[in-house]
């Protein structure tokens, strides 16, 4: 598998947090990849800054806007979408899909909680049952938590 985390360093930070997103304390990163022109990754925000309040002292969140259409690559509308919905993580641009392409997800949104050591710890595609897979993914984080 590529270099995720040199991937992840090689991409724009859309606001500003690259030292942020090199900076990595935490045992694990959740990544998850929306869309400005995806309904459902816009409908999903909400749930994702609420899952980045519970966990941001053990994981490292960060968003990753993949564009699906030329209209995405305008910046002007990451802009929107991200300050309408007061997105606080870091957001990195893959106009490439150079990250997308990795863990060759196929669909938006769609989310991974990786381990420092670049291991695939756990993956959801979709916006169905996310609410349960985020669920899901504090029953693996808990041992990380109880371990501090």
């Amino acid at each position: 598998m590529k270099n995720i985390f040199q991937t992840l360093r090689s991409l724009e930070c859309w606001n500003g947090y690259q030292a942020d997103v090199l900076e990595n304390d935490s045992e694990h990163t959740f990544l998850y990849f929306w869309s400005v022109s995806c309904g459902y990754c816009k409908e999903i925000l909400p749930a994702i800054q609420s899952f980045y309040e519970e966990v941001k002292n053990q994981v490292k969140v960060v968003g990753v806007h993949v564009p699906i259409c030329e209209e995405d690559l305008d910046v002007s509308g990451i802009d929107k979408v991200i300050l309408s919905h007061k997105i606080v993580t870091p957001t990195l641009l893959d106009h490439h899909h150079d990250l997308f392409a990795i863990f060759q997800m196929g669909f938006l949104p769609s989310f991974v909680l990786i381990h420092t050591s670049e291991d695939v710890v756990d993956k959801h595609i979709g916006y169905e049952h996310v609410q349960d897979w985020l669920a899901h993914l504090h029953s693996i984080l808990a041992p990380v938590k109880s371990g501090n």
